[in-house]
């Protein structure tokens, strides 16, 4: 199966998480398509602001797609959403700049990189070891629950390598695709909560149980456990299911 992940994502996102009356249970099956081309031409840009109060500006795409949040979210009158695209670094602004720091790993160089990451949480790549979801539901499953790779929200999930190889990852390269890996994936509460019904699981105990910063990594990641990589790419290209991976791996993990 294939994917342009720029010019399908919106058609892909309301087809498996929003609209899909299987996925959510809702009862209509409304399926909205976003046309990048046109929303970029319009131009229309709006202004949001993020983490830290940290803005960032967007391609508005449309009123249809709005229209369609508002009605599968609930919203009533309280507010009216829009879906804004980041479609162009160079006139969108953004105060959302990552730059690498040095103590962001413990035992290797970090990449020195800055890069926009618009509207993402961390980082605009992420990726892991498929093996290292099915680790820890060992764990999870002795309290009667377990995840799935969806928990994470990866952009890549990786399958044939060991638990927590993504550690030790310096470069990937999936497809025609290059990315860069330059600090551990801190995760929140949300990867507690069940993608398909959106509740929060009562029984799943906190990932940081087992998955917290190692060493001097504590004192910069604290009580937020550490699971998949952050990455950013340095050659765009195709990237399809099933497609051969290539890892540069670090001396030493983290």
């Amino acid at each position: 199966m294939e994917r342009n992940l720029t010019d399908i994502f919106f058609r892909f996102f309301a087809r498996q998480f929003i609209f899909d009356s299987s996925d959510l249970s809702k009862n209509d099956d409304k399926i909205v398509e976003v046309d990048l081309k046109q929303v970029r031409a319009k131009g229309e840009i709006r202004r949001a602001r993020l983490f830290s109060n940290a803005r960032t500006e967007g391609f508005d795409c449309g009123d249809e797609i709005g229209k369609a949040f508002d009605e599968f979210l609930e919203v009533g009158d309280k507010r009216a959403l829009r879906l804004i695209w980041f479609g162009d670094a160079e006139i969108l602004y953004t105060e959302r700049d990552e730059k690498s720091k040095s103590e962001f790993w413990l035992n290797n160089d970090v990449p020195e990189l800055q890069e926009n990451i618009a509207y993402h949480d961390l980082a605009s790549f992420m990726a892991f070891s498929s093996e290292s979801v099915n680790d820890l539901n060992k764990h999870l499953k002795k309290e009667g629950d377990c995840i799935d790779s969806r928990n994470f929200r990866p952009t890549l999930v990786i399958s044939g390598l060991p638990p927590y190889d993504e550690d030790s990852w310096l470069r990937v390269k999936a497809g025609d695709a290059e990315f860069i890996c330059y600090k551990p994936c801190t995760r929140c509460v949300l990867t507690t909560v069940n993608p398909d019904s959106g509740e929060k699981s009562p029984k799943m105990e906190p990932i940081r149980i087992y998955r917290l910063a190692p060493g001097k990594l504590y004192d910069l990641y604290k009580e937020s456990p550490v699971f998949g990589v952050n990455m950013t790419i340095v050659k765009p290209g195709r990237v399809c299911i099933g497609d051969p991976v290539w890892i540069q791996y670090k001396p030493k993990p983290f």
